[in-house]
């Protein structure tokens, strides 16, 4: 019996557990990565067309080393307990060599499109390898390259007139440009909180616009990551109450959240407009605790949503705020999934819904129209 192909895309957490469980289930897999390096947005580049993590301890990881890890390769004991990009890096390096999944990646690799060929019998993959272009045909095509791929940057009114810098924070890499600088950075977002503390030690003034409030989970609760507390057992329960009672298992999590902000950070100044939280059942937004001390310091200042760009330097914001003399606007305004290599799927409208259509995919893994082909573009946290 002739030996079944899969292709993986991307080389991130999802890519290589991907490329090692099909392998041992008997697949010859190749794996195809835009970058040079296995690690994803982990492997820092300064290409500013791919997401970065920042380098050093610009970026830190949002849960701990303890709930993080490949559950076959545990985070060794010298890292701490919240790794940092070149932590990461080499973890995930350590990790894809250990298993020997080098051999099957090939680097600096884009996917441009998958098709069925002509008898329908595999698919067909149309690659940007080094420059040049590559068909290959593989039985199965898994696409783990992400979800933080595509930029979703807003439009400003006014834009135009500014003769500042307006860029996404995809494109965000640290560089004395910004040293004296007063820059403002929108979006309360784990990435705006990085740009934040990056931008921190060197602009001279930076402000914080954003339009409704945000959860600021803490990294520490009696001296411990708090996501040790969310063992397998109560996950299990957790999962139980979610179906049987969804709005009491929301009600109950956004309760645990508030109290938990309460307990660590106490009141926080309405002037900074945190509040209310948005429910941690509809969004993964949250603003990382170390801005705290910046907003009370007043280094960093909370500002409403931009309204448009008055002239060369000024901006006017929602509640009528102008702030003059801006040197630069980092978007951190999120992104959207690319489904531009796969351009059979089928997109709908749901039912009370007046917004874009969307892409249809069985539980966000499977088109409803074609099984052949998995979407998988990040691990899910624990």
């Amino acid at each position: 019996m002739r030996q079944q192909t899969a292709v993986v895309i991307g080389a991130g957490s999802s890519g290589l557990s991907m490329l090692k469980t099909l392998r041992e289930d008997g697949f010859k897999v190749t794996c195809y990565e835009r970058r040079a390096q296995v690690g994803g947005l982990w492997a820092y580049t300064d290409d500013k067309s791919m997401t970065s993590a920042l380098p050093n301890s610009a970026t830190s990881a949002n849960i701990s080393k303890y709930t993080c890890g490949m559950s076959d390769f545990p985070m060794p004991d010298k890292y701490p307990h919240y790794l940092n990009q070149p932590q990461f890096q080499e973890y995930m390096e350590s990790y894809a060599t250990h298993f020997d999944m080098l051999r099957d990646i090939v680097f600096n690799a884009t996917v441009k499109q998958a098709s069925r060929n002509e008898d329908d019998s595999k698919w067909r993959l149309d690659f940007v390898v080094n420059g040049e272009r590559r068909v290959e045909e593989y039985d199965k095509v898994v696409f783990c390259h992400g979800y933080q791929t595509k930029a979703n940057m807003p439009v400003f009114d006014g834009a135009e007139k500014f003769e500042g810098e307006i860029l996404h924070s995809q494109g965000f890499r640290m560089s004395d440009k910004y040293k004296g600088k007063k820059v403002v950075v929108v979006g309360v977002s784990s990435t705006a909180s990085d740009t934040i503390l990056a931008l921190l030690p060197v602009a001279s003034k930076v402000y914080l616009s954003h339009r409704r409030g945000t959860l600021i989970i803490p990294k520490w609760r009696n001296g411990f990551p708090p996501d040790l507390t969310v063992t397998w057992r109560r996950r299990q329960i957790g999962f139980a109450l979610q179906r049987a009672f969804p709005n009491i298992a929301k009600w109950c999590l956004d309760q645990g959240i508030k109290y938990m902000m309460k307990q660590t950070w106490g009141k926080l100044d309405p002037a900074w407009r945190l509040l209310p939280t948005p429910s941690l059942t509809l969004t993964p937004r949250a603003l990382s605790g170390a801005v705290i001390p910046a907003l009370k310091d007043g280094s960093l200042t909370s500002l409403h949503g931009i309204n448009r760009f008055l002239g060369p330097k000024s901006i006017e914001f929602a509640d009528g705020t102008i702030v003059d003399d801006i040197d630069a606007v980092v978007c951190a305004t999120g992104y959207k999934a690319d489904f531009s290599a796969l351009p059979f799927l089928e997109k709908s409208r749901p039912p009370n819904y007046s917004g874009p259509e969307i892409t249809r995919l069985w539980m966000n893994l499977f088109p409803p129209n074609e099984q052949r082909v998995s979407w998988r573009p990040s691990n899910t946290y624990g």
